[in-house]
């Protein structure tokens, strides 16, 4: 077991599962381009995966677990190898073994809203094929721009990025950013490394666009094939449903995963989640199934092996 283990134990499963997967990859290569600033690994399969140097935390944790990482794995290029297992192998900041990815099927659909630097929306682009589309929808500027590098230097044509945020209306507005990865669009959830609410000062403008606008610009609702609705949006899983009524409602075969682990303020898990259920109370003929920290609602016959 990793000598990490000892200083963290909240989060002994979903960081050890990282690095074991981590310790297994076959990495060709890694290094820093662009003159220090974008680190980057070369898988055996042959995709190269470009992200983020670590910060002070993560350059620990290298140190304490260094000798059981492969020798192709620096310090500067061990955050893109925790992302590569969690987002690109694993596929779930949550839960270790259940991957996003996990019912896509060849010829699916994916809305992908807060897909971060892209690294889920290339693997979930392996399993649909040239058949299915991948709609990755990020808000941040330089993670949507590490994403659209890492399908323009992978040759995925199945990928469509999408520099939005998803909310209920279709319109401009605020959207907060921390130093860590808990941007969102209520500032009272946008807390960096401090834990501490962030200043006004820490905002972009940003385009708003909702499921079902995107689902009517892209024909998906009308669409036979089955779809995944992927929400990653840290604290605006409430906005998004709101969003997503007509597609909910129309849509004869869809799955959507909705964490509501922390991002709740000071309502609490049980409170986000009621309000959740009274949204998909209004919606006919779904299913719901709660494995904690998600929700997971399904309607139709999605993937072969449900009914």
């Amino acid at each position: 077991m990793f000598e990490f283990l000892k200083i963290r134990k909240k989060r002994n499963l979903t960081i050890s599962t990282d690095l074991e997967i981590l310790s297994m990859l076959d990495i060709l290569e890694s290094g820093v381009t662009d003159n220090g600033k974008t680190p980057f690994i070369k898988l055996g399969c042959g995709t190269t995966l470009f992200g983020v140097l670590p910060n002070k935390k993560e350059r620990q944790l290298y140190e304490l677990n260094r000798r059981l990482l492969p020798a192709t794995i620096t310090e500067n290029t061990f955050r893109v190898g925790l992302d590569v297992a969690q987002r690109y192998v694993r596929g779930n900041r949550w839960i270790p073994f259940m991957p996003k990815t996990l019912h896509l099927e060849v010829g699916y659909d994916m809305i992908d809203a807060g897909a971060y630097i892209g690294f889920g929306a290339l693997a979930a682009s392996r399993k649909v094929g040239e058949a299915g589309r991948i709609f990755a929808v990020e808000p941040v500027p330089e993670n949507f721009d590490l994403m659209e590098r890492n399908i323009v230097e992978n040759n995925i044509s199945n990928i469509e990025a999408i520099q939005s945020c998803i909310g209920s209306d279709v319109c401009n507005d605020k959207f907060y950013l921390t130093d860590r990865q808990s941007n969102s669009i209520h500032q009272e959830l946008a807390k960096g490394k401090e834990r501490k609410i962030v200043k006004r000062n820490n905002q972009i403008d940003v385009k708003y666009i909702t499921i079902d606008s995107l689902s009517d610009s892209h024909r998906l609702i009308d669409n036979s094939s089955p779809l995944l609705v992927s929400l990653e949006i840290n604290g605006a899983e409430n906005e998004a449903l709101e969003g997503a009524k007509k597609l909910m409602s129309e849509k004869a075969c869809f799955e959507m995963h909705i964490p509501i682990i922390y991002y709740s303020g000071s309502k609490g898990y049980e409170e986000n989640k009621r309000n959740i259920l009274g949204i998909l109370s209004e919606i006919p003929d779904i299913r719901i199934h709660e494995h904690f920290p998600f929700l997971f609602v399904r309607k139709g016959r999605y993937g072969s092996t449900l009914s």
